[in-house]
Protein backbone atom coordinates (compact mmCIF):
# COMPACT_ATOMS: atom_id res chain seq x y z
CA UNK A 1 0.00 0.00 0.00
CA UNK A 2 1.27 3.34 -0.90
CA UNK A 3 0.50 6.23 1.23
CA UNK A 4 1.17 10.24 0.29
CA UNK A 5 4.45 11.42 -0.20
CA UNK A 6 5.76 15.37 0.50
CA UNK A 7 2.04 16.23 0.17
CA UNK A 8 1.83 14.51 -3.27
CA UNK A 9 -1.69 12.04 -3.64
CA UNK A 10 -0.96 8.93 -4.71
CA UNK A 11 -2.73 6.01 -5.13
CA UNK A 12 -3.56 4.00 -2.82
CA UNK A 13 -5.99 0.67 -1.66
CA UNK A 14 -8.51 2.97 -0.31
CA UNK A 15 -9.27 5.00 -3.53
CA UNK A 16 -8.50 1.44 -5.71
CA UNK A 17 -11.11 0.21 -3.53
CA UNK A 18 -14.61 2.08 -5.37
CA UNK A 19 -13.23 0.24 -8.40
CA UNK A 20 -13.06 -3.59 -7.01
CA UNK A 21 -15.97 -2.95 -5.72
CA UNK A 22 -17.84 -2.40 -8.47
CA UNK A 23 -15.83 -4.74 -10.55
CA UNK A 24 -16.50 -7.55 -7.69
CA UNK A 25 -20.56 -6.39 -7.56
CA UNK A 26 -19.95 -6.84 -11.87
CA UNK A 27 -18.45 -10.30 -12.06
CA UNK A 28 -21.33 -11.40 -9.43
CA UNK A 29 -24.00 -10.56 -11.71
CA UNK A 30 -22.77 -11.35 -14.96
CA UNK A 31 -21.57 -14.59 -14.01
CA UNK A 32 -24.87 -15.26 -11.62
CA UNK A 33 -27.13 -13.98 -15.15
CA UNK A 34 -25.19 -16.59 -16.60
CA UNK A 35 -25.48 -19.74 -14.23
CA UNK A 36 -29.24 -18.86 -14.51
CA UNK A 37 -29.84 -18.35 -18.20
CA UNK A 38 -27.67 -21.60 -19.05
CA UNK A 39 -29.14 -24.07 -16.40
CA UNK A 40 -29.67 -27.56 -17.51
CA UNK A 41 -30.36 -30.10 -15.09
CA UNK A 42 -28.11 -33.06 -16.79
CA UNK A 43 -25.06 -30.54 -17.85
CA UNK A 44 -22.76 -29.26 -15.04
CA UNK A 45 -21.54 -25.88 -15.28
CA UNK A 46 -17.94 -25.20 -16.02
CA UNK A 47 -15.41 -24.66 -13.59
CA UNK A 48 -14.72 -21.11 -14.69
CA UNK A 49 -18.16 -20.22 -14.14
CA UNK A 50 -18.02 -21.26 -10.87
CA UNK A 51 -15.07 -19.60 -9.90
CA UNK A 52 -15.56 -16.13 -11.57
CA UNK A 53 -18.83 -16.09 -9.52
CA UNK A 54 -17.35 -16.80 -6.16
CA UNK A 55 -14.09 -14.46 -6.90
CA UNK A 56 -16.93 -11.66 -7.73
CA UNK A 57 -18.80 -12.44 -4.59
CA UNK A 58 -15.35 -12.86 -2.27
CA UNK A 59 -14.01 -9.43 -4.10
CA UNK A 60 -17.19 -7.46 -3.37
CA UNK A 61 -16.98 -8.27 0.43
CA UNK A 62 -13.65 -7.53 0.88
CA UNK A 63 -13.77 -4.26 -1.28
CA UNK A 64 -16.54 -3.51 0.80
CA UNK A 65 -14.61 -3.11 4.23
CA UNK A 66 -12.30 -0.26 2.18
CA UNK A 67 -14.99 1.33 0.38
CA UNK A 68 -16.37 1.57 3.68
CA UNK A 69 -13.29 2.48 5.74
CA UNK A 70 -12.56 5.32 3.30
CA UNK A 71 -15.86 6.97 4.34
CA UNK A 72 -14.85 7.06 7.81
CA UNK A 73 -11.46 8.43 7.02
CA UNK A 74 -13.18 11.15 4.90
CA UNK A 75 -15.99 12.08 7.74
CA UNK A 76 -13.49 14.57 9.22
CA UNK A 77 -11.95 16.50 6.11
CA UNK A 78 -15.02 16.49 4.06
CA UNK A 79 -15.80 19.61 2.33
CA UNK A 80 -17.78 19.97 -1.03
CA UNK A 81 -16.22 23.21 -1.50
CA UNK A 82 -12.75 22.78 -1.31
CA UNK A 83 -13.18 19.55 -4.05
CA UNK A 84 -11.17 19.31 -7.56
CA UNK A 85 -13.30 19.19 -10.82
CA UNK A 86 -16.64 17.71 -10.24
CA UNK A 87 -18.18 15.70 -12.93
CA UNK A 88 -21.48 15.62 -11.36
CA UNK A 89 -22.44 18.88 -13.00
CA UNK A 90 -22.37 16.74 -16.27
CA UNK A 91 -24.62 14.44 -13.70
CA UNK A 92 -26.92 17.20 -13.14
CA UNK A 93 -27.37 17.87 -17.08
CA UNK A 94 -28.45 14.23 -17.68
CA UNK A 95 -30.82 14.33 -14.71
CA UNK A 96 -32.41 17.68 -15.77
CA UNK A 97 -32.73 16.38 -19.31
CA UNK A 98 -34.10 13.03 -17.92
CA UNK A 99 -37.43 12.54 -19.93
CA UNK A 100 -35.49 12.71 -23.62
CA UNK A 101 -33.31 10.05 -22.19
CA UNK A 102 -36.37 8.35 -21.18
CA UNK A 103 -37.39 7.96 -24.65
CA UNK A 104 -34.49 7.35 -25.45
CA UNK A 105 -34.96 4.15 -23.57
CA UNK A 106 -38.44 3.37 -24.89
CA UNK A 107 -37.23 3.62 -28.76
CA UNK A 108 -34.46 0.64 -27.37
CA UNK A 109 -37.13 -1.08 -26.04
CA UNK A 110 -39.59 -0.82 -28.78
CA UNK A 111 -36.26 -1.89 -31.33
CA UNK A 112 -35.89 -5.27 -28.85
CA UNK A 113 -39.67 -6.12 -29.09
CA UNK A 114 -39.43 -5.55 -32.43
CA UNK A 115 -36.73 -8.12 -33.00
CA UNK A 116 -38.95 -10.69 -31.29
CA UNK A 117 -35.56 -11.42 -28.57
CA UNK A 118 -36.53 -11.49 -25.06
CA UNK A 119 -33.14 -11.91 -24.47
CA UNK A 120 -31.94 -8.93 -26.08
CA UNK A 121 -35.59 -7.09 -24.30
CA UNK A 122 -34.03 -7.72 -21.06
CA UNK A 123 -30.60 -7.14 -21.60
CA UNK A 124 -31.81 -3.34 -22.85
CA UNK A 125 -33.98 -3.00 -19.37
CA UNK A 126 -30.77 -4.08 -17.31
CA UNK A 127 -28.30 -1.77 -18.95
CA UNK A 128 -31.46 1.24 -19.32
CA UNK A 129 -32.18 0.06 -15.17
CA UNK A 130 -28.00 0.14 -14.51
CA UNK A 131 -27.86 3.85 -16.39
CA UNK A 132 -30.82 5.31 -14.84
CA UNK A 133 -29.99 4.24 -11.31
CA UNK A 134 -26.44 5.62 -12.47
CA UNK A 135 -27.56 9.10 -13.16
CA UNK A 136 -30.55 9.08 -10.33
CA UNK A 137 -27.82 8.50 -7.66
CA UNK A 138 -25.03 10.31 -8.82
CA UNK A 139 -26.73 14.14 -8.89
CA UNK A 140 -26.99 16.45 -6.41
CA UNK A 141 -29.23 15.74 -3.56
CA UNK A 142 -32.48 17.71 -2.97
CA UNK A 143 -33.94 19.85 -0.30
CA UNK A 144 -35.18 17.15 2.18
CA UNK A 145 -37.64 17.86 4.65
CA UNK A 146 -35.55 17.84 8.25
CA UNK A 147 -38.67 18.76 10.61
CA UNK A 148 -40.06 15.41 8.89
CA UNK A 149 -37.18 13.10 9.96
CA UNK A 150 -37.20 14.58 13.15
CA UNK A 151 -40.58 13.69 13.67
CA UNK A 152 -40.31 9.77 12.94
CA UNK A 153 -40.31 7.34 15.85
CA UNK A 154 -36.80 5.92 17.23
CA UNK A 155 -38.55 2.24 15.99
CA UNK A 156 -38.37 3.63 12.18
CA UNK A 157 -35.13 5.63 12.69
CA UNK A 158 -33.56 2.27 14.14
CA UNK A 159 -34.80 0.01 11.31
CA UNK A 160 -33.77 2.30 8.71
CA UNK A 161 -30.24 2.41 10.45
CA UNK A 162 -29.86 -1.15 10.03
CA UNK A 163 -31.18 -1.18 6.48
CA UNK A 164 -29.00 1.85 5.67
CA UNK A 165 -27.14 1.94 1.87
CA UNK A 166 -24.64 4.60 2.97
CA UNK A 167 -23.19 2.24 5.90
CA UNK A 168 -22.92 -1.52 4.18
CA UNK A 169 -23.91 -2.51 0.67
CA UNK A 170 -25.58 -6.36 2.20
CA UNK A 171 -29.01 -5.74 1.38
CA UNK A 172 -32.25 -7.78 0.02
CA UNK A 173 -31.23 -7.29 -3.61
CA UNK A 174 -28.07 -8.84 -3.40
CA UNK A 175 -28.51 -11.22 -0.92
CA UNK A 176 -31.47 -12.50 -2.69
CA UNK A 177 -29.76 -12.29 -5.85
CA UNK A 178 -26.56 -14.62 -4.50
CA UNK A 179 -28.91 -17.13 -2.74
CA UNK A 180 -30.93 -17.36 -6.29
CA UNK A 181 -27.69 -18.32 -7.62
CA UNK A 182 -26.75 -20.81 -5.19
CA UNK A 183 -30.18 -22.42 -5.25
CA UNK A 184 -29.48 -22.42 -9.04
CA UNK A 185 -26.50 -23.95 -8.43
CA UNK A 186 -27.67 -27.06 -5.60
CA UNK A 187 -30.46 -27.51 -8.01
CA UNK A 188 -27.89 -28.66 -10.65
CA UNK A 189 -25.96 -30.79 -8.57
CA UNK A 190 -29.01 -32.44 -7.73
CA UNK A 191 -30.74 -32.63 -11.30
CA UNK A 192 -33.65 -31.14 -10.31
CA UNK A 193 -35.75 -29.71 -13.32
CA UNK A 194 -36.52 -26.05 -13.17
CA UNK A 195 -39.31 -24.24 -15.20
CA UNK A 196 -37.54 -20.65 -14.62
CA UNK A 197 -37.59 -19.65 -18.26
CA UNK A 198 -41.49 -20.27 -19.11
CA UNK A 199 -41.56 -15.88 -19.54
CA UNK A 200 -44.63 -15.30 -18.53
CA UNK A 201 -46.66 -18.35 -19.61
CA UNK A 202 -46.58 -20.09 -16.45
CA UNK A 203 -49.44 -19.90 -13.88
CA UNK A 204 -47.56 -17.64 -11.81
CA UNK A 205 -47.60 -15.13 -14.37
CA UNK A 206 -44.36 -13.03 -13.80
CA UNK A 207 -41.48 -13.93 -15.62
CA UNK A 208 -38.24 -15.40 -13.49
CA UNK A 209 -35.75 -13.70 -15.94
CA UNK A 210 -37.48 -10.13 -15.75
CA UNK A 211 -37.56 -10.81 -11.96
CA UNK A 212 -33.69 -11.79 -12.44
CA UNK A 213 -33.22 -8.64 -14.55
CA UNK A 214 -34.48 -6.37 -12.35
CA UNK A 215 -33.08 -7.41 -9.15
CA UNK A 216 -29.50 -6.94 -11.07
CA UNK A 217 -30.17 -3.29 -11.42
CA UNK A 218 -31.11 -3.44 -8.03
CA UNK A 219 -27.79 -4.69 -6.47
CA UNK A 220 -25.84 -2.03 -9.01
CA UNK A 221 -28.28 0.50 -7.51
CA UNK A 222 -27.35 -0.52 -3.89
CA UNK A 223 -23.65 -0.64 -5.16
CA UNK A 224 -23.33 2.85 -6.42
CA UNK A 225 -25.09 4.97 -3.54
CA UNK A 226 -22.84 2.87 -1.14
CA UNK A 227 -19.62 3.89 -2.91
CA UNK A 228 -20.70 7.28 -3.80
CA UNK A 229 -21.44 8.31 -0.07
CA UNK A 230 -18.20 6.93 0.81
CA UNK A 231 -15.73 7.54 -2.00
CA UNK A 232 -14.76 9.54 -4.90
CA UNK A 233 -15.87 7.69 -8.32
CA UNK A 234 -14.73 8.19 -11.79
CA UNK A 235 -14.05 11.90 -11.44
CA UNK A 236 -17.38 12.17 -9.40
CA UNK A 237 -16.86 13.49 -6.39
CA UNK A 238 -17.61 11.47 -2.80
CA UNK A 239 -21.58 13.10 -1.52
CA UNK A 240 -23.39 12.32 1.54
CA UNK A 241 -26.23 11.02 0.43
CA UNK A 242 -29.80 12.13 1.88
CA UNK A 243 -32.60 10.06 4.03
CA UNK A 244 -35.08 11.13 0.85
CA UNK A 245 -33.02 9.16 -1.92
CA UNK A 246 -32.46 6.53 0.10
CA UNK A 247 -36.19 5.50 1.12
CA UNK A 248 -37.02 6.50 -2.59
CA UNK A 249 -34.49 3.13 -3.45
CA UNK A 250 -35.98 1.41 -0.61
CA UNK A 251 -39.58 1.18 -1.77
CA UNK A 252 -38.10 0.13 -4.77
CA UNK A 253 -35.87 -2.50 -3.58
CA UNK A 254 -39.52 -3.77 -2.09
CA UNK A 255 -41.12 -4.01 -4.98
CA UNK A 256 -38.36 -5.85 -7.39
CA UNK A 257 -36.86 -8.31 -5.10
CA UNK A 258 -41.04 -9.31 -3.76
CA UNK A 259 -41.30 -10.61 -7.00
CA UNK A 260 -37.96 -12.19 -7.60
CA UNK A 261 -38.51 -13.75 -4.30
CA UNK A 262 -41.98 -14.85 -5.42
CA UNK A 263 -40.97 -16.26 -8.45
CA UNK A 264 -38.29 -17.78 -7.15
CA UNK A 265 -40.27 -20.39 -4.46
CA UNK A 266 -42.95 -20.74 -7.10
CA UNK A 267 -40.22 -22.55 -9.52
CA UNK A 268 -38.68 -24.40 -6.74
CA UNK A 269 -41.83 -25.68 -5.22
CA UNK A 270 -42.59 -26.97 -8.67
CA UNK A 271 -39.40 -28.51 -9.72
CA UNK A 272 -39.56 -32.19 -11.05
Amino acid sequence: MKENFNGKEVITIFKLSPYLFILGITLTVVEGLRIFYTYHPYTPYPTERLEYFSIGVILTFISSFFVWRNGKRSNDEYDPSKREKDYRTYINQLWKNRRKLGNLFVVATILGILSTELFFIELLLLIAGIIWSFIFIMRDNEEEDEAYIEKRSRKVKAFLAVVDYRKHPFHLPIILFILIIISFLYANHHEMILNHLDNGDSMYGWSFPLGMITLAAAVFATAFIFIIHNSDFFGIRQLKQNEEKIIGLHFADLGVSGLALFVWLITFWTAN
